[in-house]
C-alpha cells in the first residue's frame, strides 16, 4: 500500500498560538484509506522524497514522502499506530 508523508504548515502556524496541549498534529500520513494525523512519523523501510512545484499534490504539497512501508505514527507513546 502506498502511504504519502507530508507537513500541514497552517498546523504549524496555528501551533504557534495555541495553549499548550491543544496543539494539533501537524504531520499527515495518507492512503487509499484517509489521512492520518501524528507528531511522530517512522518508516520501516525505504522512503523517497519528491520536490514537485510544477505539479503539487490535490492538498497543495509540493515537498512529500512516499512509501511503500509501513509507518508507525508516534512511536513509543499511548498513541502508537501503524499504517
Amino acid at each position: 500500500m502506498r502511504r504519502v508523508i507530508h507537513v500541514h504548515q497552517q498546523r504549524i502556524r496555528a501551533n504557534i498560538k495555541a495553549a499548550p496541549g491543544e496543539e494539533l498534529a501537524p504531520i499527515i500520513v495518507r492512503t487509499y484509506k484517509g489521512p492520518h494525523y501524528a507528531n511522530t512519523a517512522r518508516t520501516t523501510g525505504p522512503v523517497e522524497f519528491i520536490y514537485n512545484p510544477r505539479r503539487p499534490l490535490s492538498c497543495g504539497a509540493r515537498l512529500y514522502a512516499v512509501t511503500d512501508s509501513e509507518v508507525v505514527l508516534d512511536p513509543g507513546t499511548a498513541d502508537e499506530r501503524r499504517i
